[in-house]
């Protein structure tokens, strides 16, 4: 059963971030949900965001409907942010679907936001 969520968060992955080399704020949260839904799902660990899924949910969409609102360096800073955060965030929650403990993923999850945050584009 757990081979099924982790097979479907990695199709997820494939899916959202295409053929980029790193996930857009955008497809990073959509990542990310789809992700902590799984965790969620298998019971295999529980939500961390004090605000809930339902709450991270909607701030996420919020966050997303308004970047538009700031001036285009702003824009970029906030992207850049939110893809990060995200992407690991959805790598933590990968790397609990298949059993690796939190402390454990720590490396992967940090790397992974260091490794978007980086390489995120500005935009044009």
């Amino acid at each position: 059963m757990r081979f099924n969520y982790i097979a479907t968060a990695l199709i997820i992955l494939g899916l959202v971030t295409g053929c980029s080399t790193v996930p857009t704020a955008k497809q990073a949260a959509v990542l990310d949900t789809a992700t902590t839904a799984a965790v969620l799902a298998t019971k295999t660990g529980v939500e961390a965001n004090p605000v809930g899924f339902v709450g991270a949910t909607l701030l996420k969409v919020a966050i997303l409907s308004h970047i538009d609102k700031f001036d285009p360096e702003t824009q970029d800073v906030i992207k850049k942010t939110t893809a990060s955060l995200w992407s690991a965030a959805a790598v933590n929650n990968i790397a609990v679907l298949m059993g690796i403990s939190v402390p454990a993923s720590l490396p992967f999850t940090l790397a992974a936001g260091y490794v978007v945050y980086v390489n995120t584009p500005k935009t044009d």
